[in-house]
């Protein structure tokens, strides 16, 4: 979790080690390592990385136990470290901010 301002247009969720999301996709559990409402990156460690392009399909499930249907691309593959852009159907943004609310005040000082 990064101290400088963002300036994406959308905000994104950096997460703790102790409280990624799961990306759950087949067989495979995959740590979330950032999110937003457009997107999210992912942890690939231990399986061949996509190809960039692909259409990818599965779950987000947040670690306080929401979970989210998730369609899109991958955009980006980098070392481990996998960018997928949503389709229609998004992470609502009420979530971020609840996700976003809850690190502030469980990590204060990382923000």
């Amino acid at each position: 979790m990064n101290a400088q301002p963002q300036t994406r247009s959308y905000y994104r969720v950096e997460y703790p080690l102790a409280e990624r999301p799961h990306f759950l996709m087949s067989d495979r559990i995959l740590q979330v390592l950032d999110c937003s409402e457009v997107g999210f990156r992912y942890d690939v460690s231990g399986y061949p990385p996509p190809k960039v392009g692909e259409r990818i399909a599965g779950r987000i499930r947040f670690r306080r136990g929401r979970q989210f249907p998730v369609e899109g691309r991958i955009v980006r593959v980098r070392e481990r470290e996998v960018v997928v852009m949503l389709d229609e159907v998004r992470i609502p943004l009420a979530t971020i901010y609840d996700e976003q609310r809850y690190l502030r005040s469980r990590y204060p000082m990382r923000f």
